[in-house]
């Protein structure tokens, strides 16, 4: 079994950080030993460390940029939407740029730049201090950036691939950040040595999904040809293959206490994997097409958006909890904030839904060609 311990309770955060810096360290054997530094440890770590805590203050953008991007001509799909466990914010892609909304208000707070092309993917990391971005241009161009989120600052520019980056995910401690696209190839860099920590190759088709599970010990990495995989998070070492795709799969992530894989794609099913020994404990038919997206509340329910252009809120174990207003076109994405009390849903033609749980009214709608945020 990954986990640590077998059959017990995770490690605390705490003790899990002092077996990292063991491992950076070269792992000696007592402390008398003299440790067998590779070249990566030995590169002075980043001005960070690990998560082991919340942040003393809510980490909102007041320091970020505001300045918009030039307009398009139409809104860009709605492909990537992301809320902040930490605060009250949600980011939603944009024409090259990223906008950061006060979850409450509504209101504008800040647009940071993408100027490398379309979005793909956001995340928060656990603590909200730090925002992912990937994506890029197709048959050009693909980056992974990492924004600190008070200041709008560019901490890690990643990647520089020859594609777009189609999936990225950033490991809960803010150490591990994985990629991948058309190449195949799943790459994870270490945000501590500013290198490339491995390298998986074991994919056939393209990379669509990546998902680190919430207590950093496994990686999990599909592709459009239903390839699933299962690793540790750590070294990179092979744990399980999944079978069970056809098709592609578009989505992955992790029950809150870790134990549980859920992935979903082309066949409008959600399949539930177990942790421990890699079986499949269940599957739902979630969507008449694809399932393009699913979140996972603090609580375990979820939220799985599709091509039949509807979203879904299900309790932790699969059953139906309500279907929300159909979205104009294929609904490519879809979020809880940071309270999970509502859910925003994002759909192709460029439309932003904000949902209530209790009630699956419509509480409001914008694009993702933001308007100009209030002056202070």
């Amino acid at each position: 079994t990954p986990h640590m311990p077998p059959d017990q309770p995770k490690l605390p955060d705490e003790t899990l950080a002092v077996i990292r810096k063991w491992i950076a360290d070269g792992a000696p054997l007592n402390a008398d030993s003299k440790p067998q530094k590779t070249a990566a440890a030995q590169q002075p770590a980043a001005p960070h460390p690990p998560i082991t805590h919340a942040p003393s203050e809510t980490p909102m953008p007041d320091a970020a940029p505001r300045t918009l991007a030039p307009a398009p001509p139409r809104p860009v799909a709605a492909t990537a939407i992301a809320a902040s466990p930490a605060a009250p914010l949600v980011a939603v892609c944009g024409a090259e740029q990223i906008a950061l909304y006060h979850d409450n208000s509504g209101e504008l707070l800040a647009a940071l730049p993408f100027p490398e092309g379309r979005i793909e993917r956001l995340q928060f990391s656990p603590d909200g201090l730090w925002l992912l971005a990937a994506g890029g241009q197709p048959e050009r161009s693909g980056r992974v950036v990492i924004f600190d989120v008070r200041s709008g600052e560019r901490l890690f520019e990643i990647g520089r691939m020859y594609d777009v980056v189609l999936a990225a995910a950033c490991d809960p401690f803010r150490e591990l950040v994985a990629y991948g696209g058309s190449n195949r190839v799943v790459r994870v860099f270490d945000t501590l040595t500013g290198k490339t920590a491995y390298e998986l190759r074991k994919h056939n088709e393209w990379i669509t999904s990546l998902a680190f599970s919430p207590d950093a010990t496994l990686l999990a990495t599909a592709d459009r040809a239903g390839g699933l995989f299962v690793w540790e998070a750590l070294t990179g070492r092979f744990v399980f293959e999944l079978r069970g795709h056809d098709g592609a799969i578009h989505a992955l992530a992790f029950s809150p206490d870790s134990q549980t894989l859920l992935s979903a794609g082309d066949d409008g099913v959600v399949r539930m994997w177990n942790m421990d020994d890699g079986r499949k404990i269940r599957q739902f038919n979630a969507h008449a097409g694809a399932v393009l997206s699913i979140d996972v509340a603090p609580d375990g329910r979820l939220v799985t958006s599709g091509a039949d252009r509807r979203v879904k809120l299900w309790e932790p174990g699969g059953k139906a909890m309500r279907t929300l207003p159909e979205l104009e076109d294929w609904a490519y994405s879809a979020a809880f904030s940071s309270d999970a009390a509502r859910v925003y849903a994002g759909d192709w033609c460029g439309n932003v839904e904000v949902f209530d749980c209790g009630d699956g009214e419509r509480k409001r709608r914008f694009t993702t060609t933001p308007a100009a945020p209030q002056s202070n």
